[in-house]
């Protein structure tokens, strides 16, 4: 498989890095415009918000080998809470996918040797699924996990997710590994436009996380 991007009838693509407790991150048609830093390998995605007063939240990408991206990013609110928001029934609430689409199925892992499964369905008929088995499960600071992604049943990708969780000031700092096969595969979800994606689904969990804790 050369790359994981799945195309939707409204044109928009859909790169699924981790719709699981991980992240699903779809690369959505989000007006944000991002700097890519090739010198230093880092590209730097300024997410849009719903305060003006406020300064544009940054999610970082590095590719620090051939295989890999990782991905940083905080948030404001407590480590559990964005551990919970991101490995629970809450991701309904939040990683919901390109406009149209809908999260039919949430079966995140609660525990190391489970596995879990995420369906999103499109108004065109589409069935995009996540699935694989966690490695790795230390609230609220760590999950790894596999993740296979398929379009209408054809695999589309797989890769190796960590997701890493710690105690910053003013909130949590949010660290988020994807390990692929080969450098082209790594190279084709670089390409996707999946950053603007996890950008505008990021953007939504800080929006979540906000009116919940009202």
């Amino acid at each position: 498989m050369e790359e994981s991007t799945a195309k939707f009838a409204s044109g928009a693509s859909f790169h699924t890095l981790s719709p699981a407790p991980i992240n699903l991150v779809g690369a959505v048609a989000a007006d944000v415009a991002f700097g890519y830093h090739p010198e230093r390998g880092v590209r730097t995605v300024p997410q849009l918000r719903s305060h003006p007063q406020r300064r544009p939240v940054m999610l970082t990408a590095t590719t620090p080998d051939d295989h890999s991206i990782v991905f940083t990013r905080n948030f404001t609110a407590p480590q559990a809470r964005v551990f919970a928001a991101m490995t629970s029934d809450d991701l309904r609430h939040w990683l919901t996918g390109p406009p149209g689409w809908t999260m039919t199925t949430c079966e995140p892992p609660t525990a190391a040797g489970m596995d879990y499964r995420y369906q999103w369905s499109g108004a065109a008929g589409e069935v995009l699924t996540l699935s694989g088995r966690c490695s790795r499960y230390e609230a609220p600071r760590l999950v790894a996990q596999t993740e296979r992604m398929t379009m209408n049943d054809l695999p589309l990708g797989e890769y190796d997710a960590v997701l890493e969780l710690a105690e910053a000031a003013g909130g949590t700092a949010m660290t988020l590994s994807l390990s692929y096969a080969t450098k082209a595969m790594r190279d084709g979800a670089l390409g996707s436009g999946m950053e603007q994606g996890m950008a505008a689904n990021y953007d939504k969990l800080d929006e979540y996380l906000t009116k919940s804790n009202n």
